[in-house]
């Protein structure tokens, strides 16, 4: 483990770059101490998932425990957790005071993977990220692919869709939509991703291209997600702001569905 002690603007700024880099952590504060302690209220520390750490709570036994404490939050979903420690009872410090201290998990956006940098894919990727989705646009068309047209993405791919989905592979409980430029594109991404338990899985198409498309891909039995297709909530759109919306409704849904099973569990 490491410890580097630094000022309250450099360990902000680390928890930010966590939520950039997708990493777990943990903000640990100081929110009151009775007696003799270590720290003072608004003492601060951030505990990354592997155990290395920036700022300090006091050190010592009571440090540990928290950074042991703060990795166990990162095991479960995101959810503040007060701890309260008697320096000598609890842990056999001399100092013989309390300490409360405050744990703030970090909540990572889910991240929704975008292929096809089209005219739906614009607005969509603008929305998504507006609701709290991590968005990644795939696509190796320089010229449809750029900043300006889509500012708000947190990752931009210019490579091929097959060499995306072969270095970078989506993981369990993420989310994908499929708007590419040709219907071989979509029946291919569609098929890799089909076996892997994915939040949503979402194809743009009228229903008589998502027919087609169903009927040369592997019964749905074998599925590892469900195929949302075509794309979106019933609402009737037809341009694609209109479609975004509908999709973005649907990502919402989703989504929350999935956040009260968890709760629930």
């Amino acid at each position: 483990m490491t410890h580097t002690p630094d000022n309250e603007t450099s360990l902000l700024a680390d928890w930010n770059t966590l939520e950039q880099s997708r990493e777990r952590g943990v903000l640990v504060i100081v929110t009151q101490t009775e007696g003799h302690c270590p720290q003072v209220p608004g003492a601060k520390m951030l505990v990354r998932a592997d155990g290395s750490f920036r700022g300090t709570v006091g050190g010592g036994r009571l440090e540990q425990e928290a950074i042991d404490f703060a990795r166990s939050l990162m095991e479960g979903p995101p959810r503040p957790q007060q701890r309260t420690w008697h320096l000598l009872h609890d842990l056999g410090m001399c100092c013989g005071g309390q300490m409360h201290l405050y744990f703030e998990p970090n909540t990572l956006r889910p991240r929704l993977t975008i292929f096809g940098a089209g005219h739906v894919a614009q607005p969509t990727a603008r929305l998504a990220r507006q609701i709290g989705f991590h968005v990644t646009v795939v696509d190796d068309r320089a010229e449809w692919n750029t900043l300006s047209r889509f500012p708000l993405a947190d990752e931009r791919k210019l490579v091929s869709y097959t060499d995306y989905l072969a270095e970078e592979p989506i993981q369990a409980g993420e989310f994908a939509l499929v708007v590419t430029q040709g219907h071989e594109h979509d029946e291919e991404i569609v098929r890799e991703l089909s076996c892997v338990p994915l939040a949503y899985l979402g194809m743009i198409g009228s229903s008589r291209k998502v027919k087609r498309t169903r009927r040369r891909l592997p019964p749905e039995t074998q599925w590892g997600v469900a195929l949302h297709a075509p794309v979106g909530l019933e609402i009737g759109a037809e341009t694609p702001e209109e479609i975004a919306v509908a999709i973005a409704a649907e990502l919402i849904q989703i989504r929350r569905n999935g956040e009260s099973q968890a709760k629930e569990e």
